[in-house]
């Protein structure tokens, strides 16, 4: 398997404003992005969310992305001529209409209509309505069950309309410093087809190669990990400082020494037993554990290496994704959360910790009448340890000690620059982005 030898896919935004000015030597390429706003994810202030813009008929929605949901959910206010029926089903009240997503469009398609569930982040910016779509095939969707007619899942649909490529995938980022502003872009959700940076920024695979962007491609090269009840997997080890903490799944029936886990586009933690949760930071000089949140608090100067083993594959995680910081706050906080209760049918909850740091496709092996069947995910490394602390030693000043020299770091920065109102999107490898000033 091909290593990734940099990492850090960061996204910054700058919305209604003229575009950043960078230095000329730093300005690789430029695009407009008009045709790909629909596909960018975007979070808000905590960076602790993942949403993406849909149309409901005529009006801009945006929807918190649910891998563990197959359902769509609007809440709030839409025009009137935006939805063609409503109607009420055991699982609640949902509407019709046509609804749109990176230019494609689904007519007649069931969703939620109900106020928005407890728990839910509130809406970005000043939307009218918004709501949570959920990643998952129709097998899974209670509103199709409810509705026995034959309907299908907003991403079945979306899915099945890209003819043999059965898969979406998501590409999720972060900038630590961006924590804070109102929206930032952080990745891309595409359906039928993987991230083609190469044509993003206007720039040849081998230029991207030259200076160690991955190639999102090859991840439909990594070893499928099949799905099983309720959205599990089977993950092989977690290591800290290359070494094995041991585990032993809850889980009846998961093979010895190997736990269960799940993901979720949801949480802003790994949630994880709290014996694994106390093994990881109980040792760290100044550590503290809050029962309450079920979080350890930490040094921000702490660094700690841990590498996610799946399918004899390594997924390292970033530094700054193991020890984060609290927005409007000089403290840390493990992301590392120690899960609450009995086990729910997996050990591991993998949110966006984990999927920043791993390029994930989610696929199905065939889609026997119409209906998506045998799940996988696929996922590609984009982190290593030498750019993880790298990273973490440009975001985290004063620097850890004790901690190895970081080898030498090549500033190479992609930009893309609209006309006002602007989005600007920054890709950066082996470093964190400092803003160029801007004039509004």
């Amino acid at each position: 398997m091909t290593r990734i030898s940099s990492s850090f896919f960061t996204l910054s935004l700058a919305l209604f404003s003229q575009a950043f000015k960078l230095p000329a030597s730093l300005q690789l390429a430029r695009r407009d992005l008009d045709i790909l706003d629909d596909g960018v994810l975007f979070s808000g202030p905590n960076q602790d969310d993942l949403f993406v813009a849909i149309t409901v008929g005529e009006s801009v929605v945006p929807v918190q992305l649910d891998i563990e949901s197959s359902d769509l959910w609007v809440a709030g206010s839409l025009n009137s001529s935006d939805f063609t029926s409503s109607r009420t089903l055991p699982s609640g009240a949902i509407g019709s209409a046509c609804i749109g997503f990176a230019g494609t469009n689904v007519t007649q398609q069931f969703y939620h209509s109900d106020n928005a569930p407890q728990g839910w982040p509130s809406s970005p910016q000043s939307f009218n309505a918004y709501g949570r779509l959920g990643l998952g095939s129709t097998a899974n969707s209670q509103i199709t069950k409810d509705a026995d007619d034959g309907s299908r899942s907003f991403i079945d649909q979306l899915i099945l309309g890209n003819g043999s490529a059965l898969f979406i995938t998501l590409l999720v980022s972060t900038l630590e410093t961006d924590k804070g502003n109102a929206l930032v872009p952080n990745g891309f959700l595409t359906v039928g087809t993987t991230v083609d940076l190469s044509n993003v920024f206007g720039v040849s695979l081998d230029r991207l190669s030259a200076v160690g962007v991955p190639i999102m491609s090859r991840v439909t090269s990594q070893p499928k990990i099949q799905i099983g009840s309720g959205g599990t997997f089977v993950v092989d080890d977690i290591r800290i400082s290359g070494k094995s903490i041991g585990l032993e799944s809850s889980v009846g029936g998961a093979p010895s020494g190997k736990p269960v886990a799940k993901l979720s586009t949801t949480s802003p933690w790994i949630v994880a037993p709290k014996s694994i949760v106390d093994t990881l930071y109980a040792g760290v000089p100044g550590a503290s554990y809050s029962a309450s949140e079920r979080l350890y608090h930490l040094p921000c100067s702490a660094e700690i290496s841990v590498t996610i083993v799946i399918a004899g594959v390594s997924y390292p995680l970033s530094s700054l994704d193991v020890i984060g910081t609290k927005v409007g706050s000089d403290t840390c906080v493990g992301m590392f959360q120690a899960a609450e209760g009995s086990s729910q049918g997996y050990d591991l909850l993998m949110g966006l910790p984990f999927l920043r740091n791993a390029y994930t496709l989610y696929g199905y092996g065939n889609a026997d009448g119409k209906t998506l069947r045998e799940p996988y995910y696929q996922f590609l490394p984009i982190s290593t340890p030498s750019d993880s602390h790298a990273l973490f030693i440009q975001a985290r000043s004063p620097a850890p000690t004790p901690a190895p020299n970081p080898q030498a770091v090549t500033h190479t920065v992609f930009t893309t620059t609209t006309h006002t109102p602007t989005t600007t999107i920054w890709v950066c490898w082996n470093m964190v982005v400092l803003r160029s000033p801007h004039t509004d």
